[in-house]
């Protein structure tokens, strides 16, 4: 279950609707077999980006800990390039890199000069500059951050070679600003969301002085008031911080939270970066939102039974947010000037054989453990990972109201063997756990 790298399923038509690509050239998997070519380094993809320029495409396969590269040509095939990782400790023909290990998360730059990789097994990030001729990744001097533990010796960072900074524990997720100044790193065992300066010059990562750094969980439900990492304000439920988000505009930002249950909206100084709480939506079934109903302290909402993932319309007037345990997608309204968020009705879908159904949920769509989600780029449709279903599902969507609703027969999803009923057929979709669309907007490329 390497990569499904995907990438020639293509976007044509009004319909959404995905077809693999020629198999010898649209998938690789660790090793030689079926329709798909052999890709050794990776182990167990979890988290795929396409660069800028639509050129390389990069592959997080934590089980390796390390970041794979491709080639992607002009009809989205495939190739290895000449420097085809970078890794913890440099073995498969890697590159070695420091702060790698168990990678989750990998994000590229507006600008396309470097690659950041969250990787929650040593609670940092690192910094990867990007060759834009071949695609390689190199890092340099200080080019790591690590989360702050204390030490005889005093603060130092959790992992060797990296600068400490606070509230990065278990990073979970990444989002960088549109204006590339900053990088937002969701934690899911600081239970925060903190912030990172990002240079003009080297794209190196340092924590601001003098403004909030990162901001956590208030209270422990149950307990005396502990801040769930004492370096960060107290001020949001963010118990188990799984996923970040920056609105197109700029002005917001929003962390999604599996325990609390809950979507936390926050304002954004575009000059600092810094963050400050504006408002929070809560499942309406209750979460960990500091020990206090969730309607006494934000709006309710149905739908949010574990979110995990998140994706902003590109005109920024929309919110989905996936939940895989409860399989269900829940679609919001955004306020571009406050960045509160008002559920659509109706105003979310589930999967009718989830375990956890909502029942306020409007039940047929193919989300049971849904993963990851991307919108297309004239935004018509959404599209969705969905490893339980092993299969890529299309949703259609209204673009000026926002709702959504499953695309009907084999043009609702494409499948990777045994075919999931009724879905197109699909080389390497075995259990997909992130997707992302080219920038071009013309294929959609898978990790499994």
């Amino acid at each position: 279950m390497l990569l499904a790298a995907q990438v020639a399923v293509a976007l044509p038509g009004p319909t959404g609707t995905l077809f693999a690509s020629t198999p010898s050239t649209g998938c690789v998997a660790p090793t030689l077999g079926g329709a798909c070519s052999a890709a050794a380094a990776l182990d167990g993809a979890a988290d795929v980006e396409v660069s800028v320029d639509g050129a390389h495409v990069y592959v997080a396969a934590p089980n390796a800990s390390l970041i794979a590269t491709f080639e992607r040509d002009a009809g989205g095939a495939f190739t290895r390039t000449v420097a085809p990782c970078v890794g913890a400790t440099g073995s498969s023909g890697c590159t070695p890199a420091t702060g790698l290990g168990g990678v989750a998360s990998i994000v590229t730059s507006p600008d396309g000069r470097q690659v950041y990789a969250a990787s929650p097994s040593r609670s940092a990030i690192s910094a990867l500059t990007r060759d834009a001729r071949t695609g390689a990744l190199t890092q340099g001097p200080n080019a790591c951050v690590a989360d702050e533990v204390q030490s005889e010796l005093g603060p130092v960072a959790s992992e060797p070679g990296c600068v400490a900074v606070q509230g990065v524990a278990g990073p979970a997720d990444l989002a960088v600003s549109p204006d590339g100044r900053h990088i937002y790193v969701a934690a899911g065992v600081a239970d925060a969301v903190s912030l990172l300066t990002r240079s003009p010059i080297d794209g190196s990562l340092t924590q601001p002085v003098g403004v909030t750094r990162c901001i956590s969980t208030d209270i422990d439900p149950g307990a005396p008031i502990v801040l769930r990492d004492p370096d960060c304000e107290a001020a949001a439920p963010l118990d188990g911080a799984s996923a970040v988000a920056v609105s197109p505009d700029g002005a917001h930002v929003y962390v999604v939270a599996a325990v609390s249950r809950t979507i936390v909206v926050f304002a954004r100084n575009a000059i600092t970066g810094a963050l400050s709480l504006s408002s929070f939506v809560s499942d309406d079934r209750g979460g960990d939102t500091g020990g206090l109903p969730a309607q006494t302290e934000c709006s309710a909402a149905q739908g949010l039974g574990d979110p995990a993932a998140l994706a902003i319309s590109r005109d920024g007037r929309h919110v989905y947010v996936a939940s895989p345990n409860a399989g269900s997608l829940a679609a919001f309204a955004r306020d571009p000037q406050s960045g509160e968020l008002a559920q659509l009705v109706p105003g979310c879908l589930t999967d009718s054989s989830a375990p956890a159904t909502d029942p306020q949920c409007v039940a047929g769509a193919r989300l049971n453990g849904a993963r990851d989600l991307a919108l297309s780029s004239d935004g018509d449709h959404l599209y969705l990972a969905a490893p339980e279903r092993d299969a890529v599902v299309v949703l259609s969507r209204d673009v000026a109201s926002g709702h959504i609703v499953p695309v009907a027969g084999t043009d609702g999803c494409v499948g990777s063997l045994p075919v999931e009923a009724g879905c197109r057929h699909g080389e390497a979709l075995a259990r997909p756990q992130a997707i992302a669309i080219t920038p071009a907007g013309r294929h959609l490329v898978a990790a499994s």
